[in-house]
Formats: structure tokens, C-alpha cells, sequence
């Protein structure tokens, strides 16, 4: 009898094998890049670096509440992919954004992304550790603290555009509300379906569940990133076509 252990360990290898072709035949430079769906949310990101110049004024971007080795870690790494690429622009245009965490373990690995392009250009002298923050607190309270010093973050200090990507709880709709009173420019994203009613009310663009962690493909643009998106969308058709191909033997009666 197979155990549920084994089956799991063959899809894990299965989908790495995927990856892993995905990447390989990504890498040419003839090759074409996969046809990605539309996602607003990115659109918006992608172009703001270029508005927020323009105006003088930092993009404000909130990595959330959990840390890199929480339960939650994935969706801030997801975010992280955000930073990377706003980063690349900031080294460009000498427009740092505004980075917030709760999380100590985040601020810390969130100083060495957007330091990186500075540092590959000799270029440490105009990049401000200060741009990144740590807001928050202890125990059950850090949500709240962390919210309460985004509000006066966003309510003090001007910014081009407030992008909320990470974990977040119901302690959002006191941060979005802010950013929407303001008139600032939004796009918040979560896989906590707790805090997806707010964000729908009160950003402009949401990315709503696994959108969240496809940052990297869509921003970044590289070939690992888009392997695993790739990856991602053949392993939904597997499972949905053993599903199926399970459905119709039990039909047929062909399984117990």
C-alpha cells in the first residue's frame, strides 16, 4: 500500500523535474518568454518607479507582519521579489522607497535586497539603510503596532504610491484605509483570505491568493522565476486530470 508520504514525494519530484526542463529550455536567448495573463497589479508596480521620480516623492512598500522563518514565510518572500525589482529602479533613478516590516529576521534580509544593485555599482554611498524599517512589537500585538506605525507613516509623510504585499490580518483595514483616505495609489496582496474583503475595498489593484507569488515571473521577468510559474500551471493540470482519470475508474468500476 502506498502511503500518503510517497505519493507526495513522487509529486515533489515530478514537479522539480518540471521545473528544471521549464528552466532549461528558458535559458537561450532565442527562446520566447511564456504568454502570461494580464495581472493589473503588476502593471502598476512595474510603471511606478518611473511616476514616483518624476515627483520626487518614495514609494512606500510593506512587506507584512511575518518573518522569513514564520509558517507564513513564503508570502514574504513573494514580496521580497517586489523589493528586488524596485530596488533595480531605485539604483537607476536614486529614488529609494520606504520599506516596512514587524518582523526583525525580514528587516534584515530586506537591507541586503535593497542595498545589492547599490553595492554591484560601487555604488553604497547613495543608498540609506534607514530606508528600510522595523514597526512592531511583541506577542499578539505586534499586528497592531505595526498598523499603527504605517498610519503614521502614510499620514505624515508623503509617498508616491503604498504597495501592501505579505501577511496580513485584520490589522489591514487600518493601514488601507489610510492609503485610500489619502488618495495614495494602492495595490495590496495577501494569501490570508481574512484580509482580502478589505484590500478589495480600499486598493486600487489586489492580488488575490497564488497571484502573490508570482512576483518574480511577472516583475523580474527571470527564467527561474517563469519556470516555476510554468511549473505551477502543468502541475494544476495533472492534478486536475488524475481527479478526473479517478472520478470516471470509480464511475466504471474499475476501483473499490
Amino acid at each position: 500500500m502506498i502511503s500518503a508520504a510517497e505519493v507526495w514525494l513522487a509529486f515533489l519530484a515530478l514537479f522539480a523535474a518540471i521545473m528544471l526542463v521549464r528552466d532549461l529550455r528558458a535559458h537561450p536567448a532565442s527562446a520566447p518568454e511564456p504568454d502570461l495573463r494580464p495581472i493589473p497589479a503588476y502593471d502598476t508596480i512595474r510603471g511606478s518607479m518611473a511616476i514616483a521620480a518624476e515627483e520626487g516623492l518614495p514609494i512606500h512598500l510593506s512587506l507584512g507582519t511575518a518573518g522569513i522563518a514564520d509558517p507564513f514565510a513564503m508570502e514574504t518572500v513573494a514580496a521580497l521579489s517586489t523589493l528586488e525589482f524596485l530596488s533595480e529602479q531605485a539604483a537607476m533613478t536614486a529614488n529609494l522607497p520606504l520599506v516596512s516590516t514587524a518582523s526583525p529576521t525580514t528587516l534584515v534580509l530586506a537591507q541586503e535586497v535593497l542595498s545589492r544593485p547599490f553595492r554591484a555599482r560601487a555604488q553604497m554611498a547613495e543608498f540609506d539603510p534607514l530606508s528600510v524599517r522595523f514597526i512592531g512589537g511583541a506577542g499578539d500585538a505586534s499586528g497592531v503596532a505595526y498598523a499603527a506605525g504605517v498610519i503614521d507613516l502614510l499620514d505624515h509623510r508623503y509617498v508616491s504610491a503604498n504597495f501592501m504585499q505579505g501577511r496580513f490580518g485584520d490589522e489591514y483595514l487600518l493601514m488601507g484605509e489610510v492609503g485610500a483616505r489619502n488618495n495614495i495609489v494602492q495595490v495590496a496582496g495577501t494569501a490570508n483570505v481574512d484580509a482580502l474583503p478589505a484590500m478589495l475595498v480600499t486598493a486600487g489593484d489586489v492580488l488575490i491568493g497564488e497571484d502573490v507569488f508570482a512576483a518574480g515571473a511577472y516583475l523580474l521577468r527571470a527564467p527561474w522565476h517563469l519556470a516555476g510559474l510554468s511549473a505551477q500551471d502543468s502541475a494544476r493540470w495533472l492534478i486536475a486530470g488524475a481527479g478526473l482519470a479517478l472520478v470516471a475508474l470509480k464511475t466504471l468500476g474499475f476501483l473499490p
